[in-house]
């Protein structure tokens, strides 16, 4: 950590990248990394090679994003993704002159380490916003309100509320810790756990209702794009369903398939300590950690039959 942060103090040109599709703790992340990376003199960008959604957006402000990487970038911080494809500049992060290369995650088992020439890799960070504060700190950035709740944001998004068992002592007293340096925790929850709009209804309302328990005890919903459009959903208001259906009393895992113009995404999640998501995901081209994962198919992977 120490070397990054004595290489990052050496250079101008930063770029920050997150994976297409960001999750909370990736865009969290980045934009802390930003601006602790500013408050340095640093010109800093986030590369994105999707949108980011507008529900992040309402509680850490507008976040301007770059769909490629700064031809005149020094380095470049790959945060939250441990594989090359998800970042969608997969081609210019492998090309011979390339910058300097610093991986920051706590996914384990990804290429991007093949590339990188710096890395922090710890599987037991329940989120990359958890290295990423301790990389400020070593810079140290002040940690302002603002990045306090982006971080905070980060560790609440992928502990599901503090609720996964990848929740920690240490994601607890850092958490605290954010709070009392300014963290809007209370932004943070109406946000997520508060926020209900009637196309959210509509939709989950359905699927809830239509969701299947197998043999297997899992319990799976399908989310075509046709339900999407009856309900006025987006694909953002999926988010947190597989959530709700895991804690059904029968259930030992959930799985949501949602239909996307490209294919199929399959999020997995379960409460059980005993059953590891993270084996599944990975056997279907996905990744995750043992209670939380996910994956993406072609639409030919499933049968006529699941699909309907």
């Amino acid at each position: 950590m120490q070397k990054i942060a004595h290489f990052l103090n050496s250079v101008k040109q930063i770029s920050v990248v997150i994976h297409q599709k960001p999750d909370g703790d990736a865009i969290g992340s980045a934009v802390a990394l930003v601006k602790a990376l500013e408050q340095k003199e640093k010109n800093a960008e986030i590369v994105c090679a999707t949108p980011i959604p507008e529900i992040f957006e309402q509680i850490v402000g507008k976040v301007k994003v770059n769909k490629s990487l700064d031809l005149n970038c020094e380095a470049v911080i790959i945060v939250d993704c441990s594989e090359l494809h998800r970042t969608g500049i997969g081609r210019q992060l492998k090309r011979k002159k390339r910058p300097t290369i610093i991986a920051i995650d706590h996914h384990t088992n990804g290429n991007i380490s093949a590339i990188a020439d710096f890395e922090v890799i710890d599987p037991k960070a329940a989120a990359s916003a958890e290295i990423v504060y301790d990389l400020i700190k070593e810079m140290r950035s002040f940690v302002t309100p603002q990045i306090a709740t982006s971080l905070l944001m980060g560790i609440y998004t992928d502990c599901g509320a503090f609720q996964h068992n990848n929740t920690t002592s240490k994601t607890l007293q850092l958490s605290g810790r954010l709070i009392r340096e300014g963290a809007d925790l209370q932004k943070i929850v109406t946000t997520f756990m508060r926020t209900l709009t009637q196309s959210k209804k509509r939709l989950w309302g359905k699927v809830i209702a239509e969701a299947k328990l197998n043999n297997f005890g899992v319990v799976t919903a399908v989310i075509s794009l046709n339900d999407l459009k009856i309900a006025k959903a987006s694909e953002e208001d999926i988010n947190g369903l597989a959530n709700v259906l895991s804690l059904a009393n029968e259930a030992k895992a959930a799985l949501v398939l949602s239909e996307t113009k490209d294919g199929w995404r399959g999020v997995l999640r379960t409460r059980h300590a005993n059953i590891n998501l993270k084996k599944l995901a990975r056997f279907l081209g996905g990744r995750g950690q043992k209670k939380a994962a996910g994956f993406l198919a072609t639409k030919s992977i499933f049968s006529g039959k699941i699909i309907k």
